[in-house]
């Protein structure tokens, strides 16, 4: 991609905010999400550093070239539908815009990395886009708390900026989302108030304000949350009731159903805890070299081949590639609700 005069590229902050923007909207539910999650240690993974890169092939030529092919289609429709037409009619184009998010006394309480900033020369208009690689549908941008804290930071940092557009971008499954509209007239004074409740509830909270669930632990430090443990528990108890009737033997009944919805959620976050516990003491014998019931054994070498890759090095025509290509349809399964 020919970067022009109006395309800046920033660099993406090391540090992360006590509450960052992308973390508000667990927040609403659990307060105490900020402080526990900040005791957990990151960890490096395939997934985190595949999604870094993504973002940077946006606007990095290097990088996109180190791509899969699959992965570069999507960076392709991020191009097309993200930065060609307003590079096209002359917009400036800001990457990786860190933004402070600052409460009424001026005192920064928040920042986040806004992927991709678009705005004409007097700045009066800016449109935020945040991108998301994943093929999980999100949040519209009306209600994403993401967005809230970008647009209400980009008001901060832009004197000029009178209105926002905020929108989504899903290029793995080639969509954009609508844009939500905010002024600094009328929206500005509800960001604020947002942001600075949701901030000073986290910087205020104590255990107590912790609410345990399969979405709010995801990335929170489950050992450290005594609720957590404390629910899992409970949940423990629910689960080997079920396992030792057959209440779920008979016909689906409404309340059944909702029942059981219930008793999955209290399955998913035990399995969570029971992961993290898992992976901890595997490691502490791995290091102690083995236990009276647990061996270590040597890892088995596995070979895959990328047959498409091949056909695509090899230039063989997309649509042979097609014709030989098989579609399998699975059993049909149990998928979990993503919440709006």
């Amino acid at each position: 991609m020919t970067h022009k005069a109006n395309i800046i590229i920033n660099h993406e902050p090391d540090e992360h905010a006590f509450a960052s923007p992308s973390k508000f909207e667990t927040l609403e539910s659990c307060p105490y999400f900020a402080k526990c999650s900040a005791t957990k240690k990151e960890e490096p993974s395939a997934a985190a550093e595949r999604g870094r890169l993504l973002h940077e092939a946006v606007y990095n030529d290097d990088v996109y070239a180190s791509l899969f092919p699959e992965d570069r289609e999507a960076v392709d429709y991020a191009r097309q539908t993200d930065i060609e037409p307003y590079d096209e009619e002359g917009y400036t184009i800001e990457f990786e815009r860190k933004v402070n998010i600052c409460d009424r006394e001026g005192k920064v309480v928040s920042f986040g990395t806004i992927d991709q900033l678009v705005y004409t020369e007097d700045q009066s208009y800016i449109l935020v886009i945040d991108r998301k690689f994943g093929r999980y549908p999100v949040k519209v941008a009306e209600a994403n708390r993401q967005l809230y804290g970008y647009s209400l930071g980009v008001f901060q940092e832009f004197p000029n900026c009178l209105a926002i557009g905020a929108r989504i971008s899903q290029p793995a499954v080639k969509t954009n989302g609508e844009v939500a509209e905010f002024t600094r007239e009328e929206n500005y004074e509800d960001l604020l108030d947002y942001v600075c409740r949701v901030v000073e509830r986290a910087e205020n909270a104590t255990p107590e304000d912790a609410n345990p669930s399969p979405d709010n632990c995801k990335w929170c430090n489950k050992e450290a949350c005594e609720a957590c443990q404390n629910k899992t528990n409970a949940d423990f108890d629910t689960i080997t009731a079920v396992v030792k009737s057959d209440q779920f033997s008979g016909e689906p009944t409404p309340e059944g159903v909702a029942f059981g919805d219930g008793v999955l959620r209290k399955i998913e976050l035990a399995q969570s805890f029971l992961k993290t516990a898992e992976a901890k003491v595997r490691a502490y014998i791995f290091k102690a070299g083995g236990s009276e019931h647990y061996r270590i054994n040597a890892g088995r070498s596995t070979k895959t081949t990328d047959w498409k890759a091949v056909a695509e090095e090899c230039n063989i025509p997309g649509e042979v590639i097609e014709a030989h290509t098989v579609v399998r349809l699975g059993e049909p399964y149990l998928t979990k609700v993503k919440s709006k």
